[in-house]
Formats: structure tokens, sequence, C-alpha cells
């Protein structure tokens, strides 16, 4: 280096190391005063003052802006304030470097944590766990102090450490983005907490079972079978920690729990469970001391209700444990190994409840209710200790109505709620073509993310639009449905069924009788958004193989079941719900990839004759295209897309828009929110807008269950 430059970088040094440590000296001439406002004067509130604005102008400081953090800590506590508990879990989070203000904050936060426990009535305590909002854990360690969960960034396997509110990444070679699509799955923490075991998503519909060190070691392999095995589930740790009990789901869709032997992967079969898939799903729990295995699933094929069944571990014999018409999910089985806890919607709203077990493996007694209207949980597991943990993330379905300009496009009025009765949930309303009745699904339990929500049944619903009135119909047979769409005569109702047997398909149902028909049968290859023709004589179908990289439309003559092809998407392109113009002479439909040259995501919203031949393009966007409808005129298209998502996050980013059929720029013509669906009515004025937001009410996140088994001591 030469002398001048020499100089230069020392003289920068020294400017730097003259600035910190006047930094340092200001921070903590700063601290001191705090003190003696706190100890010496005796004002509390102008500390805490001091002690905020070392926090905010020195951050460089951390050992001074860590007591300075401590000390407000202590003085919202002498002031009987909450803000104490967020001070110090503040410390824990953001300052765990400073071991010895840490380890004092978290003697702090647990003193007050047991008072706060102390002054709750004695009994069960249900408490929202503080945690990041990006965690939704997967898995609780036995000891209480970690959530497995998967990454949202990355799809890697991360731990998140309750005791100083830290994240970490076990693996780092997951990948969301095509071809790769690597990404973790469902964990399961070992007894001894030192080690968890996981699903790793692999591209084509395979997963293997992986087992990893909680130091974040390389991972291995336990189990892979990309032939035969769509999914593997793990689902507990037996108590020697030798084997594994799973979820084997099979390529075919048939389930079976197994074990999987720690030392080579060899499987052990137990039970088949038959058919399973999404949207339907069986929880599983193993018994502390590994001799049983409690799970829920349909009492028989025809049966749409779950009951509860108890396995011994060796499988060698079974018994029903919960048999009820309403449905019974598992929630998990209790430390003490005496009880089961699980859900029950048999008085109409999801409600906890304990069963006891005897040493053979016996019920013992009616079922013992321990919380009411506990939500549409996802279990998380029970800790050594007893306590409960399970997510619940809560969504709220309704159905708007405005009244629309034709020739403008703007909206008149503001959007009304349409149905009142169960608000929340009601989804995908559809006016007749002759305009008389909003046909809808209103969910009865708890609503869920999706409207294909598992847990309780759809309920097919026809508002009048002369009387007011509502009517409702429980198609027989049908539970799990949804995209109901009108025939043109306005007699029927088309509905996709998503159940996974062999009566999943398209069916058709009488809007005055209900009387159930099947129109056809379908396989895992068909997209849930069929359309009718004019002359109802046929209908659209959009399908699928991602093994042939095959997305297409046809056109399936109800008569015949011959099926014709009208347009095929290019390769790497998904087509999403067509829909027909009022004439029935074009079909518009979205669709969406990734470009393979900037990775970019593009959608795109087309319009076709509907007797094939060449798509023009109305829209392009860089985000989705959830729905759209055809205007009564025949002249534009409604549609809802995402804008903005990450500017906009409270709503989403979504907005409704309209572009011409002839081409043009697409117009922005209001509402802020996320949609399922959308629906013209026939008078050109009015429009129906099924809405899907997240509930505002602060239930959705983690939550914990204390106090509640008995013999646990609060």
């Amino acid at each position: 280096m030469k002398p001048r430059h020499l100089m230069v970088a020392i003289l920068a040094f020294s400017l730097f190391w003259i600035s910190s440590a006047c930094a340092q000296q200001s921070a903590e001439q700063l601290y001191q005063a705090a003190i003696y406002k706190e100890e010496v004067q005796g004002e509390l509130d102008q500390a805490i003052k001091i002690f905020e604005k070392i926090v905010s102008e020195y951050p460089g400081s951390r050992s001074v802006v860590a007591k300075a953090l401590l000390r407000s800590g202590l003085c919202y506590e002498k002031l009987g304030r909450q803000e104490a508990q967020k001070t110090y879990q503040r410390i824990l989070r953001e300052y765990a470097d400073q071991q010895e203000v840490a380890a004092e904050a978290r003697t702090r936060l647990d003193a007050l944590e047991q008072a706060v426990s102390l002054a709750q009535p004695k009994g069960m305590i249900v408490r929202k766990v503080q945690i990041d909002s990006t965690v939704w854990g997967n898995a609780i360690s036995p000891d209480g102090r970690y959530f497995s969960y998967q990454d949202e960034d990355t799809g890697d396997l991360a731990v998140y450490d309750q005791d100083f509110g830290k994240k970490r990444r076990l693996t780092d070679t997951a990948n969301w983005k095509a071809p790769v699509e690597e990404y973790a799955g469902d964990s399961r923490w070992s007894p001894d907490s030192k080690q968890i075991v996981y699903s790793w998503y692999i591209k084509d519909e395979f997963s293997e079972l992986r087992v990893i060190a909680l130091d974040g070691s390389k991972p291995r392999i336990l189990y892979s079978n990309a032939e035969k095995v769509g999914y593997i589930e793990p689902i507990a740790w037996f108590p020697d920690g030798r084997k594994i009990l799973a979820l084997l789901r099979k390529k075919d869709r048939t389930s079976q729990i197994v074990t999987v032997s720690c030392a080579d992967g060899s499987i052990g079969d137990l039970k088949t469970l038959g058919l399973l898939g999404y949207p339907e799903k069986s929880y599983i729990s193993l018994s502390p001391d590994g001799r049983y295995i409690v799970y829920d699933s349909k009492p028989k094929d025809s049966a749409s209700n779950h009951d509860i069944f108890l396995l011994a571990a060796d499988g060698s014999r079974e018994i029903p444990l919960v048999e009820h018409p309403a449905h019974e999910f598992v929630l998990g089985w209790g430390p003490d190994g005496k009880r089961i806890l699980f859900a029950s919607d048999r008085s109409g709203t999801w409600d906890a409840f304990l069963i006891k077990i005897t040493d053979d493996g016996k019920p013992q007694g009616a079922p013992e209710l321990v919380k009411t209207n506990i939500g549409p949980v996802e279990p998380i597991g029970f800790t050594r200790k007893g306590s409960f943990y399970f997510s619940l993330q809560v969504s709220k379905h309704d159905i708007y109505t405005a009244e629309i300009d034709p020739q403008t496009g703007k909206i008149l009025a503001p959007a009304q709620k349409t149905i009142e009765r169960y608000e929340g949930y009601n989804t995908y309303g559809d006016y007749s073509p002759d305009g008389k009745f909003l046909a809808y699904l209103s969910k009865r339990g708890q609503a869920w993310l999706t409207p294909f929500y598992y847990r309780g049944g759809n309920v097919l619903c026809f508002l009048s639009l002369e009387t007011g009135k509502d009517r409702q119909l429980f198609p027989e047979g049908l539970e799990l449905f949804s995209t109901p769409f009108w025939s043109p005569d306005s007699r029927f109702i088309f509905v996709y069924s998503s159940k996974f047997d062999n009566r999943r398909g398209i069916y058709r149902i009488d809007a005055q009788t209900g009387e159930v028909t099947l129109v056809v049968l379908i396989d895992q290859n068909l997209y849930p958004w069929p359309k009718c023709s004019l002359d109802g004589k046929a209908i659209y179908l959009t399908r699928y193989d991602g093994t042939k990289d095959l997305c297409q439309i046809v056109v399936r003559d109800l008569e015949s079941s011959l099926e014709k092809e009208i347009y095929r998407a290019p390769s790497g392109e998904i087509i999403w719900e067509p829909s027909r113009s009022p004439d029935g002479q074009w079909l518009t439909f979205s669709t969406n990839t990734i470009d393979t040259t900037s990775q970019k995501f593009i959608s795109s919203l087309r319009v076709i004759p509907v007797t094939g031949g060449e798509a023009r393009e109305l829209y392009r966007g860089s985000n989705n295209i959830v729905s759209q409808t055809w205007t009564a005129d025949g002249r534009y298209i409604l549609f809802c897309s995402q804008e903005d998502g990450e500017k906009n996050a409270g709503s989403h980013g979504w907005g409704l828009r309209r572009v011409s059929i002839a081409g043009g720029e697409s117009q922005k013509i209001g509402f802020d929110g996320m949609f399922w669906h959308l629906s013209a009515h026939p008078d050109g004025r009015r429009i129906a807008i099924s809405s899907y937001n997240f509930s505002n009410d602060n239930s959705s996140g983690i939550w914990a269950m204390e106090n509640f088994l008995p013999d646990q001591k609060p």
C-alpha cells in the first residue's frame, strides 16, 4: 500500500474508532441518567423514555441497548404494565448474545408468567402462543422448547426456539422452482427432542422419509420408493427410538398405516385405510408406551363421517373407540397414556373431548367435554407436561352483491353482504339464467382455508331474489362438493364432488326435488370447473396430466359420453376456469405459466370459439387470475386479478377488472379483497362476488391448551 493511501486508511480507522467510542460514551451516559431517574428520583415514565431513546438512537451499542431494554422491563413491571413481558421477549429474540442480560430477562419472564398463571382460576387455560407470524408449527418437541416447521421463504425444514425466539433452518437444499421442486413436509420429534423425522417432497408427486439431528448435520434418507409411494407422512417415534409410525399413500391413492425401521428403512404393514387423499384426511396418534395406535377413518366405504378406532401396535386386534353419526377427528394421545383427545362436531360446532382408555386398550365411560367451539384445529402435539399445541387459521367466506353500470363498468353503490345467516361460511354464489335465484354453498361446522373443507359438509342453498326467502338442499350421498353452476333452463345445478372413492365426479342436482344424478365419473386429472353448453347437451371440462405435460379443454357430449378437444395449452401452461358467453358461442379461460427465461409468473386471459380454433389473448399480467364471468350483453369479461400483493397484504392485493371482448386495455372497477367466484346477473346491472378473507379477530395462530388433563397440575 502506498504511504498516502496508508495514512488515509489509518485516519479513516481512527475517525471510526473515535466516533464509535463517542457513541458508546453517549449511550452509557444516557443509560446512567435513566438509572438516576428510575432509582433516585422514582420517575419511571421519564426513565423509560430515556431507555427507549438509547434503543432507537444507538443500535450499534448492543450491550448498552440490551441493558436499557432490561431496565425498561423492570420499570414496566413496577408500573404494572403488560409491556414488561413484550420487552423481555424482545431481549430473548434480538439480544440473546448478551448472555447475562438474556438470562435475567428469561428469569423475569418466567416469574411474570407464573404470576399470571397463579392469578388465573384453577383449571384449564387456553392461550395464544406469542410467536413469529411466519412460523406455523408442524410439530412440538416433547420438552416443549422447539417447533419444527416448513420455512415459508425456501421450503426448508426449520425449527423455532421458544426460549430465545430464534428461527433456524436445518436443511438448505429446498427449491420451490420447477423443475427441481423439493421441500420439507410433515415432521415429528424423537423422544429425546434431539432428532426430527420428516417428509421431503420431490417433483412428480413423490416424497421420501428423512431423519436429521437438531444440530443440523447432514440428513439421512430413511425410506424412498419412487415407483409405488406418492407420499409418506411421519406420525410418531416409538418410545425406544427404533421405529417410526407413518402413513403411507401409494400412487394408486390407497393409504396404509405402517412402521418404518430406523435401522434399515424396512416397512411393516399394520392397517390399510383404503382410498384417501385431499381433501379427506385421517389423523393418527401413538400411545406413549407404543402399544396402541388411535386413528380416525370412515366406518365403511359409503360413509361420509369419520369414527375413531384403536389398533394394537402389533396389528393383532382393532376395536371401534368412538362411534357417532357426527364427524370425529383424533387430536392426540395424552402423555399420561390414559386419555385420548379428539374433536367432534356433534353439537354443531367443533368441540374437544377426552375419552379414557384402560390398560388393555378399551374405552372406559362416555367421552368428557373439555372445550366447546375449539375451531377447525390442526393438531401440533402434546408436550411431556401435558400441554396440547394446535394451530388455528380461520377464514371468512361471504357473498356480496353490487350494482354496476353496464356502460361505464363503474360500481354504483358499495357492495352489500347478501347472505346474513351463517355469516363467514357462504361461498360460490351463482345467479340462475332466468334471474330468479342465487344458488350458493353454505358450510356447516367451521370454515377452513378452502371451499373443499373436509371437516363438515356443504349445503346447497337457493336465495329467491323475488321473495328474499332461502331454501336449503342436502343432496343425498354428496357431502364434499363445490363449484355449482346452473343448467341453461335453470332447472338443475351441476356440482363437482371431491370425494376420493368410486363416486368422485360431476353430479346434476334437481333444484326443486334435490334428486342427484351422476353425470360423469372423473379421475385425478380433471380440474373442478366444468360449464354447461347453451343447449344443455354438453359440458366443457378442463383436463390435466402432469406426467404428459398435457392441459386441455374438452367438450363432452352428455348422451354419448364422447369427448372432443377444443384447446390444448402449450408446454408448461395450466388452464383455469372456463366461462361460456351468453350467446353460447365463446369460451374464456385463464392460464398460468412460468417464463423459462425470466422465471417470472405469467397469467393470461383468453377467448376461443366453443367449436375450437385459435385462442385470442385479452389480458396479460404477472399475477393470478382467479375467476371470470361474462357481462349479460356479452361485450365484456369481468375478472379477479391479483394486483400488488406485497403492497396490499391486508387485502391480498386482489381487485375486480373488466376487459372488452374486442380487446384493448383492462379497467379496474373496484373491490379490494380475495375472491373465489364471480357471477353476473342476466339483467346486466348486478354482480355477485364470493369473497375469501382471513379472519381479523386475532384467532388465527398457534395455541396451547393447558391444565385440562385430570392429573395435570395447574
